[in-house]
């Protein structure tokens, strides 16, 4: 064990002492040397009660807390010991002293830390803070097996001394012994019958970021004494079921979970009204359940997005400092689904101008905008911001076919709602989005001929009243069928490529084109590729007469 006793001072410790207890006596006369340099550390409130009468302890362990500080440890060690002796070694300073020298002031002088502890010891063998402090400083040199036994011994001193039971398996918590912390809280629990025991386990198992832990957490959470329940608890438990929801499958199971979340954080915030943390909770969980609801159950989603409007406005009133860009956009969702898009703009806006907010959350933001600014029909605001988005990611070479497919169904949706000419203008700036995607997305430039040909038999109808009537789709149909050539064996995805490019190039050069031997390839070609296809059978069958 390390003592840290050294000294920059030039005089000797005896004549350092005798020195600065003549020159306080100068100045304060006859008052005892640890009442003047108690006035010299107290608040001036604190300072006529407790040089009078040094009763007030609380006081006192902090003005040594002071003079050790200040001093050099070993120095002021004869003036640590005038104050305690003159209170006959009060366990409760000596322990203060004790915890001086040792923590407190970051000294870390084991010798006088020891030393003060052994006085309250003899003052009082069953003052359970000696022992306490022993195993922490045992504990903090890493000597496990001494400040177990410490522990131990601070237990039997005093069995109903809820602190001891929760130190030692704090200690065994934090070297990963779960196993051995599990035990002392069920020990406490045994001793003390209100000692809330499945509550410290549950926040254990919490701490330990496994899933297996997380699911002993929710067992103890379950059971826990409510009473002793903090908010920072309830946010918690609220939390493990979303993590649980976030790791199932089943949409049902994962409804379920949040639904519990959400259970859990409106009891948290019963209790705890003003809580960020837990108002945080239920409003992230309101929004899930409105996601994960389906269309036809419009009435329980307009339930969970007023929920997650309420929940969301306290946060933010409650919270400050606290808000981050995570709040906004949940929040910036709540408002969106109650069809208040000016609001939501706004919101979002937050999210896209802060300087902390993650660049996921600011293109999330940033889609939302544009999607709120389309839901107020002001499609040119949303349309720039879109561009700026998908600009944005392409640089950064995040950009993905889901990102351009999004924009065709802008474009689409836009189209819906116009006539003419206008819509045909629309619909080609959505098949503008298919071929970029195809061009800067080389990996997933199946998806987007695929979706095209479809896109320009829609546009050719349009026109025309007639399909394929101007070969649209031909450009995307030959390129899909040639990129499809170079995949060898074809299947998911890729199967439903080819058999697509067929049917269109088939039916092209067979109705419009009139060739029915330029045809008769890509026939072939869709039954060797999907045997099953009945279109395929029958145009083999009848129009060329073959026998499959």
């Amino acid at each position: 064990m390390v003592c840290s006793t050294t000294c920059n001072d030039a005089l000797a410790p005896q004549e350092w002492y005798t020195t600065l207890k003549h020159s306080i006596m100068i100045h304060f006369k006859n008052i005892l040397l640890a009442t003047a340099l108690l006035a010299a550390v107290l608040p001036a409130s604190a300072q006529k009660h407790s040089i009078s009468s040094l009763t007030d302890t609380k006081a006192t362990v902090k003005a040594m807390e002071t003079i050790i500080a200040k001093n050099d440890g070993h120095y002021v060690e004869p003036i640590i010991a005038e104050i305690c002796a003159k209170k006959k070694n009060n366990p409760e300073l000596c322990v203060g002293a004790a915890d001086a020298f040792w923590y407190k002031t970051g000294i870390r002088d084991s010798t006088n830390a020891f030393k003060y502890i052994k006085k309250a010891i003899a003052a009082n063998k069953n003052y359970v803070p000696a022992y306490i402090l022993t195993a922490e400083i045992w504990n903090d040199c890493q000597d496990t097996l001494k400040a177990i036994e410490w522990y131990n011994k601070a237990i039997q001193a005093d069995t109903l001394y809820a602190k001891t039971y929760r130190a030692l398996a704090k200690m065994r918590e934090k070297s990963g012994n779960y196993d051995e912390a599990y035990r002392i809280y069920k020990r406490a629990k045994a001793a003390i019958p209100t000692f809330p025991a499945n509550l410290e386990i549950a926040r254990m198992y919490y701490k330990t970021d496994t899933y297996s832990g997380y699911n002993k957490a929710i067992e103890h959470f379950k059971i826990a004494e409510v009473d002793s329940m903090e908010a920072y608890d309830y946010n918690s438990y609220a939390t493990l079921y979303k993590l649980v929801a976030e790791q199932v499958q089943d949409r049902g199971a994962k409804v379920a979970n949040y639904l519990k979340m959400l259970e859990i954080s409106e009891e948290g915030i019963q209790r705890f009204p003003k809580d960020f943390y837990v108002l945080e909770v239920g409003l992230v969980a309101a929004v899930q359940i409105h996601n994960m609801l389906g269309q036809s159950e419009a009435e329980k989603k307009r339930e969970y997005a007023e929920k997650a409007e309420n929940y969301g406005e306290r946060a933010i009133a409650e919270g400050d400092t606290l808000v981050n860009d995570v709040i906004y956009k949940f929040y910036g969702f709540a408002l969106k689904y109650r069809h208040k898009y000016d609001k939501a703009i706004k919101v979002f806006e937050r999210v896209l101008n802060s300087d902390k907010a993650e660049e996921a959350n600011k293109d999330i933001a940033m889609k939302q905008i544009a999607d709120s600014y389309k839901e107020l029909g002001e499609y040119d605001k949303a349309e720039e911001l879109f561009m700026k988005n998908l600009e944005k990611k392409e640089n950064k070479g995040t950009m993905g076919f889901n990102d351009y497919h999004n924009m065709v169904k802008f474009y689409k949706e836009q189209a819906e709602e116009l006539n003419g000419k206008d819509k045909i203008d629309v619909l080609w700036k959505a098949d503008a989005m298919y071929s970029r995607s195809a061009e800067k997305d080389l990996q997933n430039a199946g998806y987007a001929y695929y979706y095209q040909i479809s896109l320009r038999h829609e546009i050719d109808q349009y026109t025309n009243g007639e399909d394929n009537t101007r070969g649209l789709a031909l450009e995307p149909a030959r390129k899909l069928y040639a990129l499809m050539l170079t995949k060898g064996t074809l299947e998911g995805a890729n199967k439903s490529f080819m058999v697509k490019a067929c049917h269109y190039l088939g039916v092209y050069y067979l109705l419009t084109k009139k060739s029915p031997k330029e045809a008769k390839q890509y026939w072939v070609k869709m039954y060797e590729t999907d045997p099953t296809n009945e279109t395929a059978i029958q145009v083999l069958t009848k129009q060329y007469k073959m026998k499959l």
